[in-house]
């Protein structure tokens, strides 16, 4: 697997050489190439046609994970480069239009976010909040197309959750105003949804890898050696010149947060006002610590304790709601919770990536702004002949019903019926898929068995969700006397800072609480 996502790193560290070659050849000038740029650091759209359930099948539930839109950086300073805060306020949303947000989908959860104060860094941009407003008209249009039962309570409806910080619970909320007002000017077809936005104490938070409610996984976030990492001997050198550019001389540079503020200014960097790349920096060797980025990320939590630990209870949150969805009865008396229906969830790149990494589906590259992974549930569909059944009742099946629905896919469905898939006796009667930025995942643990993408149930949940660790389990699983001396490191590594970077409101807060529970020293570097 290692050889496969390294070689995908490459091919793409290849690709964004000759677009920057192109880009300059064509633009010319430093600011329009920027901006030429920018424009691929972010989700533009699906990146293939999208391909309906197979005749027979409609679909029965849909689950978005989707990183936040462009944002400000986070840290402050990277080495010796300092942001220039003036320059981030200007790039944010007005107040006016984040309480229009908060007030259209409120945030139901801890009263004040993680990273409250903290303001412009880390936060949103309106950049980043369009990117997933387009990223929630896309998804309407879809579902409209093949799906729009699910859009009605009675076939499940919405539901939105994120962590709670401001920049993923914005972009969820921008992608609301998409998905179900599509006009954020005019919000009264979205607040008559009465549709909220779920968030969760950080002791709950299953989006990201959580150190902080699991010690096992802080201890192993320490392994830091360059073979455990996946480097390269040429990485190494490569990150020598970065530190140097950007003055990390004396310490050991993060590479993450170099990545992040690097990133950022590469995204901005066409804007009257910004500061361009540091000497000795270009918008290549920018990607290509993006790309260093990933293989380490990865080379983490391919390991699979380390997706357990990791993703596990995400997942088997996810096993919970499509479980629900194939066992539950057509008829809505007899539903299970979380059945059916459209569930959106915005989390980090460091969602995605452990994510894709246990579910087997890691291609390399790090995750662009707004990038989404989403999974389907197709369920076999009833017989015209067997009456309006289904998620909806009465006139919402004759509407918009699973019956209705699922005539619609077959006959905008361009592909023969695959006689495997059908819906009879002893066929599959729930099948699974996974489309990344839109386009289909071949996933490997399942190539053999697979076709045009779509898993029997029982398949995909075995295979696929197969690190999935319910919460009794979790909670043995993280105990600290499990660490074998092997797993045992010496400093918390860049990862373990990165994702107490997402999750942190005040760096202050979180070292006062890991102190009370003696997981760090008094005095901690950020």
């Amino acid at each position: 697997m290692r050889d496969r996502w390294q070689g995908a790193a490459v091919a793409s560290a290849a690709a964004w050489r000759r677009l920057d070659a192109r880009a300059r050849t064509r633009y010319g000038s430093a600011a329009t190439v920027g901006m030429f740029l920018s424009s691929k650091l972010a989700y533009e759209g699906a990146r293939s046609v999208y391909e309906p359930p197979p005749p027979g099948y409609v679909l029965g539930q849909v689950i978005v994970v989707l990183r936040h839109g462009d944002r400000a950086p986070i840290s402050r300073t990277a080495g010796e480069l300092t942001c220039d805060e003036r320059f981030w306020c200007g790039t944010l949303p007005s107040a006016e239009t984040c309480t229009t947000w908060d007030n259209t989908f409120p945030i139901i959860g801890p009263a004040t976010a993680y990273d409250a104060g903290d303001a412009p860094f880390g936060m949103l941009t309106r950049e980043g909040a369009d990117q997933c407003f387009r990223l929630g008209i896309e998804l309407r249009a879809r579902l409209e197309a093949h799906a729009p039962h699910l859009l009605n309570p009675a076939g499940g409806g919405v539901h939105a959750r994120s962590t709670n910080l401001r920049r993923t619970q914005q972009s969820a909320q921008s992608l609301l105003f998409g998905l179900l007002a599509a006009d954020r000017e005019g919000a009264d077809a979205a607040s008559q949804s009465n549709q909220v936005v779920h968030v969760r104490e950080m002791a709950e938070e299953t989006l990201v890898p959580n150190p902080q409610r699991c010690p096992r996984l802080r201890v192993l976030l320490k392994r830091s050696s360059q073979a455990t990492l996946g480097e390269l001997d040429s990485d190494v050198d490569f990150k020598h010149r970065i530190a140097a550019s950007l003055g990390y001389e004396g310490e050991t540079m993060r590479v993450d947060q170099a990545r992040e503020v690097l990133i950022c200014m590469l995204a901005h960097s066409h804007k009257a006002g910004a500061a361009p790349l540091p000497d000795g920096i270009s918008s290549e060797d920018v990607v290509r610590l993006t790309e260093l980025n990933a293989r380490r990320w990865c080379a983490r939590f391919s390991d699979p304790v380390m997706s357990q630990l990791a993703m596990g209870p995400f997942l088997a949150e996810v096993r919970a709601l499509l479980s629900a969805t194939v066992e539950s009865s057509p008829a809505s008396s007899t539903r299970r919770r979380g059945a059916g229906g459209v569930h959106v969830v915005c989390g980090h790149d460091t969602t995605l990536v452990p994510l894709l990494c246990a579910m087997g589906a890691f291609e390399g590259g790090w995750p662009r702004y707004a990038a989404n992974l989403t999974i389907e549930l197709a369920l076999a569909a009833p017989a015209p002949a067997a009456g309006p059944c289904g998620y909806g009742t009465g006139a919402e099946v004759v509407e918009t019903g699973v019956v209705r629905a699922s005539e619609a896919t077959a006959a905008r469905s361009p592909r023969n019926a695959t006689p495997a898939l059908l819906p009879e006796e002893g066929r599959s009667r729930a099948l699974v898929r996974v489309l990344y930025d839109g386009a289909t995942v071949q996933l490997p643990s399942a190539k053999k068995t697979q076709i045009e993408g779509w898993l029997p149930w029982q398949q995909f949940r075995e295979s696929v969700l197969k690190h999935a660790v319910e919460a009794d389990a979790f909670r043995d699983l993280c105990r600290t006397q499990d660490v074998s001396a092997s797993e045992e490191g010496g400093a918390e590594g860049d990862a373990g800072q990165c994702l107490q970077d997402n999750l942190k409101g005040s760096s202050a807060a979180i070292d006062a609480e890991d102190r009370k529970r003696g997981l760090r020293p008094s005095k901690s570097k950020l």
